[in-house]
């Protein structure tokens, strides 16, 4: 080499160790990695939107401790490993070796234990530390076990990797995270837990990029008979959010529904639209107790229900729901059959407002009850304004052989508005709801019948209607039965 040539390499060299390593490579993250440090330093995640979202003190109460409750959690990956990181709400992690906080690839957004899932967990032991564990469902043996320096703990916050080989494909895969708390041999109460719908996804950086679909919060199928001689299937449905929280605003899906011979059947919406808002008081009779339980406030019920009178049979229907800025998604109902019910005669309603201001309601219970079918009655109490059906129903379950149904008056004055009058029907439907049938809805001026508070027969209101009155207002079961 001449002294030319040799001077040459000298300046490169010397302009390779001066010039940055990021000027000669390119940065981690362009290279779709995710450049994260298990240090217990989060600031490396700045910038990254949360995988997940948690409520506050959403915990079980059994297992409730600091530090167990889940604030957002993190994902990312490179070439080699996942990192996932998660903030705790009001305190550090519980360095405690009875408590685990977990990361779990789920192969269904509805089940919490597929065989075949893998799942991996930080947690501290006070011998030696924090370490990492990966295992798979249905696999007693662990697949792969870390020491502290696969883990970091900070202020609220505990981070964490695994290579990605022990994971496996997350491919169409949900997202699973809670914290676990072992209280006592054979006692393994979840403490915070999130099954999600949110799909395992990640951009060519390693950032995490999955939105959840909204999901089937409750669906079903069910065959309805009414007391005017009609029949109709009905589909009705809610839907849940990533958090696993019912959606409260009409996404306007579009539904389509498949028969087990893959027919498609013709759905119309049960009203004007198949969105429903409407606003409940639910009540219940305690048999047990004898006592009337009622909800001191309104609850909602956002629903979708759609009507069809094509044949229901056995089998499962394919459910096809497409909705604006998400993927098609396609659900599996499985019906199993209708059964007969009889149907309850609103003739035979006979109900007043009693001197204390209580509704009193009685019906006759038809003799030809199957007892082999699990079934309930739900005396269902509509409010008319000027003629018009308001959107607010009281629902008082019943059994089905009890032919009675009382509302006090505090439930009365909370459910009812100045100028409204009440209708009365009662819907008897199997405890899966899979069959119904319905009376007719009434005025509770036309539910007309002898004095309900006669309570010994003797065509008088006395003193025995006046104790009967009272026993029922207090919730005890009324004696005049």
């Amino acid at each position: 080499m001449n002294y030319k040539t040799n001077c040459k390499f000298i300046i490169l060299a010397l302009l390779f160790f001066l010039i940055p390593v990021s000027a000669v490579w390119p940065s981690a993250a362009a290279n779709g990695f995710a450049a994260i440090s298990i240090d217990g330093d989060i600031s490396d995640w700045a910038g990254m939107t949360p995988a997940f979202r948690d409520r506050v003190n959403d915990q079980n109460a059994a297992a409730d401790f600091d530090g167990t409750d889940i604030e957002e959690v993190y994902l990312a990956k490179d070439d080699a490993y996942l990192y996932i990181m998660m903030k705790i709400y009001g305190h550090d992690p519980k360095m405690d070796m009875d408590v685990i906080y977990v990361f779990q690839a789920n192969q269904s957004s509805q089940s919490a234990d597929t065989p075949g899932d893998r799942w991996t967990a930080a947690r501290y032991n006070p011998f030696t530390g924090w370490s990492v564990s990966v295992r798979e469902r249905g696999n007693p043996d662990e697949i792969a076990h870390y020491d502290n320096s696969y883990v970091g703990v900070g202020e609220r916050c505990i981070e964490w990797k695994i290579p990605l080989s022990d994971i496996g494909d997350m491919t169409d895969c949900f997202l699973r995270v809670y914290t676990h708390v072992i209280q006592q041999p054979q006692n393994y109460p979840v403490s915070d837990e999130n099954i999600t719908n949110i799909p395992i996804l990640f951009d060519e950086d390693g950032i995490f990029i999955g939105v959840g679909h909204p999901q089937l919060q409750w669906v079903n199928l069910r065959h309805q008979t009414y007391e005017n001689g009609s029949e109709l299937n009905r589909l009705y449905m809610t839907l849940m959010d990533e958090a696993r929280t019912q959606i409260t605003e009409d996404l306007s899906p579009s539904v389509e529904l498949f028969d087990p011979s893959g027919r498609q059947v013709a759905l119309t919406p049960m009203m004007s639209t198949p969105w429903s808002d409407y606003s409940y008081i639910f009540g219940r009779y305690e048999a047990n107790t004898g006592k009337w339980i009622y909800d001191p406030y309104f609850s909602s019920d956002p629903s979708y229900s759609f009507n069809f009178n094509d044949t229901l049979f056995a089998g499962n229907y394919r459910l096809v729901l497409t909705i604006s800025g998400y993927p098609t998604a396609e659900f599996y109902i499985y019906y199993r059959g209708q059964v007969d019910l009889p149907v309850f005669s609103a003739a035979s309603f006979k109900a007043e407002i009693d001197t204390f201001g209580n509704l009193v309601w009685r019906w006759d219970v038809p003799d030809f009850l199957n007892p082999d079918i699990s079934t309930s009655n739900r005396a269902s109490i509509g409010a008319l304004f000027q003629g018009v059906p308001t959107r607010k129903l009281l629902y008082v379950t019943v059994p089905t052989q009890m032919g009675f149904a009382f509302v006090p008056k505090n439930v009365l004055d909370m459910f009812m508005d100045e100028g409204e009058t009440l209708t009365l029907e009662l819907n008897l439907r199997e405890n899966n709801n899979v069959s119904r049938s319905y009376s007719n809805r009434i005025p509770l001026e036309a539910a007309s019948g002898p004095p309900l508070c006669d309570v010994d027969g003797d065509g008088l209101t006395g003193l025995s209607e006046a104790v009967y009155a009272l026993q029922a207002a207090s919730g005890m079961r009324p004696t005049g039965e």
